[in-house]
């Protein structure tokens, strides 16, 4: 005996009338929601049969959709530009501003600030290096955060050749100072 499925909704298809598919298996004629019509086995009906074909076309354009968004812009949906494209050694597309932003908060933890503490110091030095006072723009890089070797407390922004420089002399006044005398004498 088999059951009467006329008017039962099975995902998005309603059975109308039962019938015979192309092979005379006994079948459902159905009609989707989108007003599309398809002949269903009626034990698929339910279980891998859910719609006219609708259902898989508007999945596979939403997954379309996803995968395009994520081709040209990145999870954080900053665009994937010229400017702003790596690729990995991985061969795999990165976006640059979420790759600084990331080694920029790792470099500052490292060395012992916050980001707070770097934006109130750039806002008191006037984006400035504290000792050659060179404005960030036209160093072409950002100001390096500046600390104590031995306290790691942290001091100022330096450019990166002032903060090079004082690594250079091993953070010692009296090889600063003689290097001073030095430059005095060959004036």
């Amino acid at each position: 005996m088999r059951l009467d499925l006329r008017g039962k909704t099975f995902g998005r298809l309603t059975a109308i009338e039962p019938t015979r598919d192309s092979q005379d298996r006994y079948s459902w004629h159905c009609r989707c929601v989108c007003g599309g019509e398809k002949i269903v086995l009626a034990g698929h009906l339910g279980r891998s049969i859910n719609s006219c074909g609708c259902l898989k076309k508007e999945t596979s354009a939403a997954i379309a959709r996803r995968t395009a968004k994520r081709k040209t812009h990145c999870p954080l949906g900053h665009p994937y530009s010229s400017e702003n494209t790596y690729m990995s050694p991985r061969n795999v597309q990165g976006c640059r501003i979420c790759r600084y932003a990331s080694m920029r908060k790792k470099t500052l933890e490292y060395v012992g600030w916050t980001q707070e503490q770097y934006d109130a110091a750039m806002l008191s030095q006037k984006g400035l290096c504290a000792i050659c006072q060179q404005p960030e723009s036209k160093l072409g890089k950002t100001l390096s955060a500046d600390h104590d070797h031995t306290t790691l407390e942290p001091r100022q922004l330096l450019c990166g050749t002032c903060n090079s420089g004082l690594g250079m002399f091993k953070e010692n006044l009296a090889l600063l100072q003689a290097a001073q005398d030095y430059l005095q004498r060959h004036k």
